[in-house]
Parts: structure tokens; sequence; C-alpha cells
């Protein structure tokens, strides 16, 4: 099997927990560590306000991100940023069916 180092985690929100104005379900957002909030079943994420809070971590899919497609998110977003300052940054992506 092949390894790949990351930089950033990220999570993909499920359930906004009825919080619309902080999270939308189908959205990545930046997984900040905190080890504490983790070992008590929550995840700490900079939510749409652009701070971190902490969720309840059944809200999400936590997604390691290779170096590669972090800096394509980061083009993407039209950000030359490195990766502890990409706190803000979120990527908005659509769920698609199949017909």
């Amino acid at each position: 099997s092949i390894l790949i180092a990351t930089t950033a985690k990220f999570v993909l929100c499920l359930n906004n927990g009825g919080h619309p104005e902080s999270l939308e379900p189908r959205k990545f957002y930046r997984l900040v560590a905190d080890p504490g909030a983790t070992a008590e079943g929550m995840l700490r994420i900079i939510d749409e306000s652009g701070e971190d809070y902490l969720y309840p971590a059944d809200y999400f899919v936590v997604i390691d991100v290779p170096k590669t497609v972090e800096q394509a998110i980061l083009r993407q977003l039209g950000a030359d940023l490195r990766a502890d300052e990409l706190h803000a940054a979120q990527l908005d992506i659509r769920v698609l069916r199949p017909q």
C-alpha cells in the first residue's frame, strides 16, 4: 500500500443540527486538532462564521486530504495560503445523484 502524507484535515458536513447559519450539509470544513474534544465525541470545526466551534462528531465525516488535493483546493479558492492559514477556507460541493 502507498502512504500519503497529509497536512490539512477536512470534514464533510452531513448534518447541521438545525443550525443552517453555522453549517451547510454537503460542504467541506477545516478540522482543528483538539484531542480533548475528540475524546468527548466532539470535533472543533471552522464554521460559516470563520471561527472554530465544537460540534458533535456524528455531524461529519473526517477526510484526510493529500497535499496535492489541498493545493488544488487552495488554487480553486484563489488563495495563496500556507496550510496553517487555511482555517477559514471552505469548499462547497454538490452531491451528484444517479438518475
